[in-house]
């Protein structure tokens, strides 16, 4: 059973997931270039300077609506 403390913290990620992902432009085709969750999760970890788990990149576009493909074990998201 998870803590609390890891609960606010799963939720802060998320948050903080969903604010950044919401500000990226949305495109038609998936670019696989800088646009694979693993990306991603990197260029916010840059931003905000703490660590983001890449199921919670995943997990938010899912709840955005952000389409996505899977490509071997990388998400690219649209």
């Amino acid at each position: 059973m998870q803590s609390r403390e890891d609960l606010e913290a799963a939720l802060s990620e998320f948050q903080l997931a969903c604010a950044f992902l919401s500000l990226c432009k949305k495109t038609k085709a998936i670019n696989k270039k800088n646009s694979l969750s693993y990306w991603l999760k990197h260029k916010l970890e840059r931003c905000i300077g703490i660590y983001i788990s890449n199921g919670v990149i995943i997990a938010v576009a899912a709840c955005l609506g952000i389409k996505y493909e899977v490509d071997g074990e990388m998400y690219g998201l649209q």
